[in-house]
């Protein structure tokens, strides 16, 4: 009857040690967050013809990006 109870102690005891170890464990390995803005997407800085402007039949259309672009994704 004495080591039912012992072992019954001691098996709660290692119950809280695990839970505490793994508490902590989870809580002291703070993950830090930053947070960096993406870089914004191409954007249009001229265009040819302009904004209203009537077009022709057959035109050409001219757009100026603020960066180079990619050919392989950009093409045909």
């Amino acid at each position: 009857m004495e080591n039912k109870k012992l072992l019954r102690a001691v098996g709660i005891l290692v119950v809280i040690v695990l839970v505490l170890s793994l508490a902590t464990s989870i809580f002291s390995n703070r993950t830090t967050f930053s947070t960096q803005t993406q870089p914004a997407g191409p954007r249009v800085i001229a265009q040819n013809p302009v904004e209203g402007q009537r077009l022709d039949i057959s035109p050409t259309i001219e757009i100026t990006f603020d960066r180079d672009m990619d050919p392989l994704k950009t093409s045909d």
